[in-house]
């Protein structure tokens, strides 16, 4: 799976929305982009998992949400996939931090 780790863009954007509803329309503004982007780029499946967090009138809340495009019969084989591959992958970087740690200095 391709990915990015940028810390300082992460801690940019890690910071809560001011309530639900600009979460809402940052997730609709997004949608909007994903789905030109998905036209243009000509493919016909895309399943996207977005979480943030956003002010409540008690504090702060962790907020998740997904969208997708295409195939609705897709929909569950493609986050299946991509949970097993997550664990795959997940599973292999442990294994390369234990090996790393069984290597003498």
């Amino acid at each position: 799976m391709r990915r990015e780790n940028n810390r300082g863009l992460y801690r940019e954007l890690n910071k809560p929305f001011t309530s639900l509803g600009e979460f809402d329309a940052a997730v609709t503004q997004f949608s909007d982009v994903v789905r030109a982007a998905r036209v243009t780029a000509k493919l016909p499946d895309v399943y996207v998992i977005i979480c943030a967090s956003a002010q409540v009138t008690d504090g702060e809340t962790q907020v998740i949400t997904g969208l997708h495009f295409g195939n609705e019969l897709l929909a569950e084989g493609l986050t299946a996939w991509a949970y097993g591959k997550e664990q795959a992958e997940h599973r292999e970087l442990i294994g390369r931090m234990l090996a790393a740690k069984k290597t003498p200095a």
